[in-house]
């Protein structure tokens, strides 16, 4: 049987112990890291405010999955979708939404461990999407084009893992496409978010 070297043993030792450190020397939010970020809401309102004469509640997700890389430090450009599913007895409508953002995160890590720390981060985007709504015995669609704002904060629980908060605003227009091509329509939306992001070097 071939021995293995003396100097090997040792050298995969101290490859293991620096590899903590090695991973510690950037901060998460560095030139040329990557992010992964998703968030999900979930709504269920009944009783006579919300649900309809048949006793239907109104039901909505909101599911937000994304990812980028860091451009330069603190500043990511990513890739966003967003699905938005509404539901009240037999009526239906769907959102589903996907463009670029960009979100600018203030280091308050530096050199140290990431762990435990709080990074405030605030962020821009411009989403393309279509909406189709169905009522019994209709079917509308439309276009959409939304600018979206954001401010929030991601609560470092590892070094590379983050639960994340934000408050959302979108605007824009909805252009009617189905049953006949209508007029365009303004709308807003404020929400906010809970979701987790993962920092990756």
């Amino acid at each position: 049987m071939r021995r293995r070297p003396r100097w090997l043993v040792p050298m995969i030792a101290l490859a293991l112990l620096t590899a903590p450190a090695v991973a510690r020397s950037a901060a998460p939010v560095a030139a040329g890291g990557r992010v992964v970020t998703g968030s999900i809401a979930f709504s269920s309102a009944g009783g006579s405010y919300y649900a309809n004469d048949a006793g239907d509640r109104t039901q909505e997700w909101m599911l937000q999955p994304g990812g980028g890389v860091f451009v330069a430090d603190g500043l990511a450009c990513n890739l966003l979708a967003s699905g938005t599913w509404f539901r009240q007895g037999d009526v239906v409508a769907n959102h589903y939404e996907i463009g670029p953002t960009a979100e600018y995160y203030f280091d308050t890590v530096g050199d140290d461990a990431a762990q435990g720390h709080a990074l405030p981060y605030v962020g821009a985007g411009y989403l393309w999407g279509k909406v189709r709504s169905e009522l019994p015995g209709s079917t509308s669609a439309y276009n959409s084009g939304v600018v979206l704002l954001k401010a929030g904060v991601v609560w470092m629980v590892s070094e590379q893992a983050a639960a994340d908060i934000a408050v959302q605003h979108r605007f824009g227009t909805y252009n009617e496409k189905r049953p006949q091509d209508g007029p365009k329509f303004r709308g807003n939306r404020w929400t906010v978010h809970w979701g987790m992001k993962v920092f990756l070097p």
